[in-house]
């Protein structure tokens, strides 16, 4: 179950600093993210160009003291997709440096950190050494339902009377319809 608690664009906010985060429309404005981003002024966008044009704007137009938050889903997604260090991530990679600088090129600002992070790595693997859990271990398949009920209950939270399906009583296809849709929601990057 999700629980309220300051976030960090609170406390920024809270302390006389502005925080901003520039996200992808495909979740800018989803219910997670407003949980999480409660604080921030939330400015969506949908290609890399655009979200850095939004990042070079906020930049020049900027007070002190203003955290920016962007994250880009395409570097994480080619590795996914294709795998980490195939030639589309390493294209996507080229492309995002190529476009950061191109795009801040003229930003010079000595009180300016600009702070780079992922939220995880990613290892090329061999599929003969892949090890499959749901084949491997059956057992556990009643422990990985957790996210369903993680998405009902903070759907219940963000939209109360949502016809969302008690336990035991879904069917595979409000399932399938609710996976798609945070899918959808949270990490495609193809639209």
């Amino acid at each position: 179950m999700v629980t309220a608690h300051e976030t960090m664009h609170q406390r920024l906010q809270r302390n006389g600093a502005r925080s901003i985060q520039l996200a992808h429309r495909n979740y800018a404005f989803s219910p997670f993210n407003s949980i999480v981003s409660a604080g921030a002024e939330v400015i969506p966008h949908r290609t890399l160009p655009e979200a850095l044009v939004h990042l070079r704007d906020v930049l020049v137009a900027a007070p002190d003291r203003t955290f920016i938050n962007l994250y880009w889903a395409g570097l994480d997604t080619a590795a996914h997709l294709f795998g980490p260090n195939s030639p589309v991530h390493e294209a996507e990679v080229a492309a995002f440096w190529a476009t950061l600088d191109t795009l801040l090129a003229n930003i010079d600002d000595p009180d300016t950190l600009v702070f780079f992070t992922a939220d995880h790595g990613q290892i090329g693997v061999d599929a003969a050494d892949t090890l499959y859990i749901n084949e491997s271990m059956p057992e556990l398949a009643g422990c990985l339902a957790t996210w369903w009920r993680w998405y009902r209950d903070l759907s219940r939270r963000m939209f109360p009377g949502s016809e969302m399906p008690v336990d035991g009583q879904r069917s595979q296809n409000s399932r399938s319809r609710c996976l798609s849709r945070t899918v959808v929601s949270h990490w495609s990057m193809a639209t």
